[in-house]
């Protein structure tokens, strides 16, 4: 899982065999408005799916500060990008991922045009989260939508209406079946009824009092 808050810093959370997350809304906006430390904040959420071994491992944390994160200037002065993980224009995010992912946070100029290279074979998306873009001159997005790309094309063609911030998401497939129920995400029926037995009997990892 990983959140992008309003101040750029970046939590990457590996779920793994053993942790619950609960995030607590305060508004109804878009994107949902958490307080974090007493503050308002416009916080981003993403979960990624693991493979099955991975799944297995014990949870883990990464607090990524804004500074740690490379920024590179686009093609043709269209704007900037944030490289959260995986790489773009030569430069690599800080993220430790367990497979290869992108996480770009793109700032797009007002009527800038661009063209991202995206790895071939991907699962990709571009989620707007602020302005209005065209992808590959046909599919419309505006703030709060999401564009899913198909797998066997490598460029995606971009065109800013106004100035648009976009999260650019894309990660080898893992091609396992997903069976969902609840918070509860596996590859089986017998695998979701595990889950749902460890939860029940407070075998998600402890939690040390306050």
């Amino acid at each position: 899982m990983q959140q992008l808050g309003s101040d750029g810093m970046k939590q990457f959370d590996s779920a793994g065999v053993d942790i619950a997350y609960l995030d607590i809304g305060t508004g109804t906006g878009t994107p949902p408005v958490l307080l974090i430390h007493g503050f308002a904040s416009n916080v981003e959420t993403n979960w990624v799916n693991t493979g099955w071994v991975e799944a297995l491992n014990k949870a883990g944390y990464q607090a990524i500060t804004s500074a740690a994160i490379p920024v590179v200037d686009l093609p043709g002065g269209a704007g900037t990008a944030r490289i959260i993980a995986g790489e773009l224009l030569g430069a690599k995010g800080p993220a430790r991922t367990f497979t290869p992912v992108n996480v770009w946070d793109v700032r797009v100029k007002r009527d800038a045009d661009l063209t991202l290279d995206l790895p071939e074979g991907h699962t990709a998306m571009l989620v707007v989260l602020g302005g209005h873009v065209t992808v590959n001159g046909t599919q419309e997005a505006g703030e709060a939508e999401m564009v899913l790309l198909g797998r066997e094309g490598r460029d995606v063609a971009i065109h800013a209406d106004g100035d648009a911030t976009l999260l650019v998401l894309t990660g080898e497939p893992i091609d396992e079946p997903i069976v969902g129920y609840g918070p509860f995400v596996m590859n089986s029926e017998d695998e979701i009824r595990t889950a749902v037995t460890d939860f029940n009997s407070g075998r998600f990892g402890d939690i040390a009092a306050a």
